[in-house]
């Protein structure tokens, strides 16, 4: 079968961006198509039950199917999506997201999934590029090779300038790749001014390029609303705990609403110093008790049915074991989980809800449009004890 030409039609879009079909009781992934294409592939990869392939040619395409915007599609492994129309590609993570609550978590009734979308390019505000010479560009699809760009419609208008005029620019000496942030006309830079605020919505937050820092500025904004809506159902004279902080980004927006009682009205746990002294920053107008730990190790120490709502926001790994477990024994009131990984979401939900958890919405932000990335934010609620 490795040698051979197949054909095959397109039923859908798998986790990670694939085209997916069964054929003859086998499962089959090939990149770059769209459901309804009629393909021609050739396998590159073969299991037992799935095999995964290379596209040679659409012999007939699917409704959904768009002839992508840059020109560098398809050789530049920072978007999977771009030959989806935008409503297509939507819907198409709609449905994973689903599906894996549905596979995973084991959940089949799931509240009316609410989608939030932005603009489609000129929508990053950060990126991490890789150093070819005086050259920058990301990673090739399937490869280490480093696609030289001049151009990136994805990134905001100061990152696309940036990129016109790279070569005019110093790189950091030896460096392997760079990091920019830039937003509202501040350019923040590795081997640069690295360090700088930027508004996001009513508050001036402090940032490090070189630090995790959600890379769609305006699609942020519009979660920080939804966390802010959900925080206004809580009880007020609670506290409120920001695991996995990062920065303190949604403890900063949502600080001011929790009083504490007699303890700190913010909770901060992170495992990274440098951001847990930014979150510090960010959220200093609060009373405020921080924890450079890992949150797992933090949760099994604290009661966290103290607080009123809990904030996390875990890398794709999703919780570790212990938080997972420390939250569905004694929990919150209201659990905010913000999501990169739609598998590990769900497998946390089915712990949650074992444990007295709700599921009481779940929404997908449009954060990385022509990307196979999805982001989410499902909110939790339990009965108090």
């Amino acid at each position: 079968m490795m040698s051979e030409t197949l054909r095959g039609t397109v039923e859908s879009i798998a986790p990670g961006g694939e085209g997916f079909f069964k054929q003859d009781g086998k499962s089959f992934f090939v990149g770059l198509s769209a459901p309804g294409d009629t393909i021609a592939f050739r396998v590159t990869e073969e299991h037992k039950s799935w095999a995964r392939g290379a596209l040679l040619e659409v012999l007939s395409p699917g409704p959904g199917r768009v002839t992508p915007v840059c020109p560098c599609y398809g050789i530049c492994g920072g978007c999977s999506l771009g030959h989806l129309s935008y409503e297509s590609q939507i819907e198409a993570k709609k449905t994973i997201l689903a599906d894996s609550f549905l596979h995973i978590g084991k959940i089949f009734q799931l509240p009316v999934i609410k989608v939030t979308s932005g603009q489609p390019f000129e929508y990053r505000n950060r990126a991490r590029l890789h150093v070819d010479g005086n050259a920058l560009g990301f990673k090739a699809r399937g490869s280490g090779a480093i696609v030289p760009l001049g151009d990136c419609p994805a990134c905001v208008p100061e990152l696309r300038r940036f990129l016109a005029r790279a070569a005019e620019t110093p790189l950091p000496r030896g460096a392997a790749e760079i990091t920019l942030y830039a937003r509202n006309g501040t350019l923040l830079r590795e081997g640069g001014q690295r360090r700088g605020k930027i508004t996001f919505l009513d508050k001036d937050l402090s940032v490090d390029c070189g630090l995790f820092f959600q890379s769609n500025g305006a699609l942020l904004e519009r979660l920080i609303t939804a966390l802010r809506e959900a925080a206004a159902r809580v009880d007020e004279g609670l506290p409120l705990a920001d695991l996995y902080c990062g920065v303190g980004t949604f403890a900063a927006f949502l600080g001011e609403r929790f009083s504490g009682g007699p303890r700190p009205a913010v909770t901060l746990v992170e495992a990274n110093k440098s951001a847990l002294a930014l979150a510090c920053e960010n959220c200093a107008a609060f009373p405020l008790e921080a924890a450079a730990q890992d949150c797992g190790t933090w949760a099994r120490a604290h009661d966290l049915s103290r607080y009123g709502m809990v904030v996390c926001d875990p890398p794709r790994q999703g919780l570790s074991a212990g938080l997972a477990a420390a939250l569905a024994e004694r929990g919150p009131r209201l659990l905010a989980y913000v999501s990169c990984n739609p598998a590990s979401l769900a497998r946390d939900a089915a712990i949650l809800r074992a444990g007295g958890f709700f599921l009481d919405s779940l929404g997908f932000f449009d954060f990385y449009p022509h990307t196979a990335h999805i982001e989410a934010l499902a909110l939790f609620t339990r009965d108090a004890a």
